[in-house]
């Protein structure tokens, strides 16, 4: 089992993490979790049940790539490249079509099941399940699956700088 140097290999997803999550309900409609992300600026957020509970996430990526409409597939794949938001925000969303069946709620927009960390999960085990899943944010739950952060690639470059900085003279 690798192990980072120094404070480094000490760092868990509590020291890392952003407590304070945008989030989007299941039930919302993606009309307003795309208003919603684009107001934040954000191109993805956790999905979350009424108590609060991780549920799924949706993306910018995810509605532009089902345009034609929700997707259902179970085990979706994770990858995502790099996204321009600037270049994504002037779709408008009167191309996504919405029906009289709530087919234009998140709940069958989202992706279902996402990897996610706890509270004591190891920088490098975050970091290991953010690249093999090509994710650029990862949700932190805690022991009964409710949502209490996120860690973004920001944050692992945050601490990355912040080690270095403590460590020169």
């Amino acid at each position: 089992m690798a192990r980072l140097p120094g404070r480094l290999g000490t760092l868990v997803a509590k020291d890392l993490m952003t407590p304070y999550v945008v989030t989007i309900t299941e039930k919302m409609t993606v009309e307003d979790a795309i208003r919603m992300l684009k107001e934040k600026n954000h191109s993805g957020a956790p999905v979350v049940d009424e108590y609060g509970h991780l549920v799924g996430t949706i993306s910018v990526r995810d509605i532009m790539q089902n345009k034609d409409g929700p997707h259902r597939a179970a085990g979706r794949g994770y990858r995502s490249g790099s996204v321009d938001n600037s270049a994504l925000w002037p779709v408008e969303f009167a191309e996504q079509p919405i029906d009289e069946h709530n087919q234009d709620l998140v709940f069958n927009w989202m992706r279902r099941e996402p990897p996610a960390v706890t509270e004591y999960s190891r920088l490098i085990d975050i970091s290991r399940l953010m690249c093999s899943h090509h994710m650029h944010r990862l949700p932190v739950v805690s022991h009964t699956g409710k949502l209490v952060g996120i860690i973004t690639t920001m944050d692992i470059l945050a601490a990355l700088v912040n080690m270095a900085d403590e460590s020169s003279p």
